[in-house]
């Protein structure tokens, strides 16, 4: 029997068991990735300095890389938020998208989500990795897995 992609319901994070097996494996190298932030998975961290305050004005983001990790950095109110850069979606740059108070609007598909949990605004099932900031004079400073 054939399958169809549109048979397939959109954001499950399992793919079908009843498809053949080829077709499970292309399927899963699309299926979104579901992050959780350092400190939830218990991961030894270190601290990167990414950038200086001055780069990142007030209601602005920036992308960055930390010891080679992209990271979204956003500045709301004077408070810096980080998130892992890409956009589980498509692999957009989050930190080159669009800020509206606490959340960030990915630029190639819109995907928006909270720049203070990571979480999709649209489905919560979806999240980006928050990373911890410390901002340490003018420096910008941010806490990534150590085994990167």
């Amino acid at each position: 029997m054939p399958y169809s992609l549109y048979e397939i319901k959109p954001f499950t994070h399992q793919v079908p068991s009843k498809l053949p097996l080829n077709l499970r494996r292309d399927l899963s190298k699309l299926t979104p990735r579901i992050y959780r932030s350092n400190r939830e998975q218990g991961a030894m961290t270190k601290r990167i300095t990414v950038a200086k305050i001055t780069d990142l004005e007030p209601g602005s983001c920036l992308s960055v890389e930390a010891d080679g990790i992209g990271v979204a950095l956003f500045n709301v109110n004077g408070r810096i938020y980080a998130l892992d850069n890409t956009c589980p979606h498509a692999g957009g740059p989050l930190g080159e998208g669009t800020l509206a108070g606490e959340v960030v609007e990915c630029p190639w598909h819109g995907w928006r989500y909270s720049v203070t949990t990571g979480e999709r605004l649209e489905n919560p099932e979806f999240k980006v990795a928050c990373y911890e900031v410390q901002v340490t004079g003018d420096l910008i400073q941010v806490s990534v897995p150590a085994n990167s």
